[in-house]
Formats: structure tokens, C-alpha cells, sequence
């Protein structure tokens, strides 16, 4: 008498739903929408641009600062006065606009404003500007997903998950 086997073994059950596994945190959401990937690659570009600004500003000679300008889809570095804040990017000459401006692929706010100018001291590269002197919290979203990046009061700027 010979016996059927009706079914899949322990074997078969493991690596299909180790398969679905792997497809579940990985294919499925870049399947499903961007995955995430415009609202990293957004913090990840600020948190560049704003350390990039720490860094110019911390090597400018004395009565010169580089602002960070925030305005819905784009951010610009613009270099000036360190007591006036530039304006609308809109105004921004040729010669500003080239090379300093990023379109962004997702919103970033500060304490609720889509348009913002920042600066970072020339010292040691702190939060200089209202309202970021006591530290600050920029707001990355994207479809729903929000990531937030912590300029620090003493300067440390990082993007936290």
C-alpha cells in the first residue's frame, strides 16, 4: 500500500514565507510609492546643505555670513550682511542663483514655516538666527511620512528617523 503525501514540507513553509518576508520589507513599498527614498534623500541633502553652511560660515571673513533660505520646493545658500536676512529667493540675481539653489522633492518646515532663512555662527557654527539659537527641529514630509532634523544649540546637526 503506497501513501500519498498531500501538503508541503517543513522545509517548502519556511522558504516561502522567508521569501515573502524579504519581498514584504523590501519590493513591496518601492512597488507600492517611493519607498521612502524622496524624503531621505530630501533630509540627507539639508542636512548636507546646512553643514556645508556651517562650515562656510565658520571660514568667512569678519561682517560676512552665507544664510540658508528655505522657500517651498527649493532651498538656496546666498552670502551677505550678517545682519540682513535675504529675501525671496524670487529676487535672487543670476550670479546668487547658480549652483546655490536645490529644488526639493519633499516640504521641510520650521516650526511650522515653509519659508525660513537660517544662519549658523562663524565661532563654532551654532544657531545664530531666531528661532534656531536655543537648537531647532526642521521638518522633513513627504506622502504622509515625516522625518525631522535636530540643528542642536551648540551646533551638532543631525537628521533623526
Amino acid at each position: 500500500m503506497q501513501r500519498r503525501s498531500h501538503g508541503f514540507t517543513l522545509m517548502e513553509l519556511v522558504l516561502v514565507i522567508l521569501i515573502i518576508g524579504i519581498l514584504a520589507a523590501y519590493a513591496a513599498p518601492n512597488w507600492l510609492g517611493t519607498g521612502g527614498t524622496e524624503i531621505r534623500t530630501t533630509s540627507d541633502e539639508v542636512v548636507g546643505r546646512l553643514r556645508l553652511l556651517q562650515t562656510i560660515n565658520m571660514n568667512e571673513p569678519p561682517r560676512r555670513c552665507t544664510w540658508l533660505r528655505v522657500e517651498p520646493g527649493q532651498l538656496g545658500l546666498l552670502s551677505g550682511a550678517c545682519d540682513s536676512e535675504p529675501g525671496p529667493m524670487a529676487g535672487w540675481d543670476e550670479t546668487h542663483r547658480q549652483g546655490s539653489m536645490l529644488a526639493l522633492a519633499a516640504t521641510v518646515t520650521l516650526e511650522g514655516k515653509s519659508s525660513f532663512s537660517l544662519r549658523l555662527d562663524r565661532d563654532h557654527g551654532r544657531p545664530a538666527s531666531a528661532p534656531c539659537q536655543a537648537g531647532c527641529q526642521l521638518q522633513v514630509s513627504s506622502g504622509g511620512e515625516l522625518r525631522q532634523i535636530r540643528i542642536e544649540s551648540e551646533g551638532y546637526i543631525h537628521a533623526q528617523p
